[in-house]
């Protein structure tokens, strides 16, 4: 990996970060639509694991839901539905079978 794809995919994870602290700000847990927290703990490991197939696979997809910061992963959740959250999971799941990952 050269020095700017490097640098440009550090720059999307801090973006993905920052949206996600953002958005932690914005909306509070206790939204009675958010996804409670054994929900997102879930949601974080799957993302995360799901990051790491798409690298092992060499599927190559990057951008704000491909990252494994487990952290940023639960954030968003919290202040996402439940149905959010699965259809969330449910797109990398489509795009890693497509991969063949």
């Amino acid at each position: 990996m050269s020095k700017l794809q490097f640098n440009a995919i550090a720059a999307q994870y801090s973006c993905a970060l920052l949206a996600a602290i953002c958005g932690s700000l914005i909306f509070t847990a206790s939204n009675a639509n958010a996804a409670d927290h054994g929900t997102c703990d879930w949601y974080a490991s799957e993302a995360s694991s799901q990051q790491d197939r798409n690298a092992s696979a060499g599927c190559g997809y990057i951008g704000a839901r491909w990252h494994n910061w487990r952290d940023a992963h639960y954030t968003w959740c919290r202040v996402a539905s439940n149905s959010k959250v699965m259809k969330e999971h449910n797109r990398r799941e489509s795009k890693l079978s497509k991969c063949g990952a």
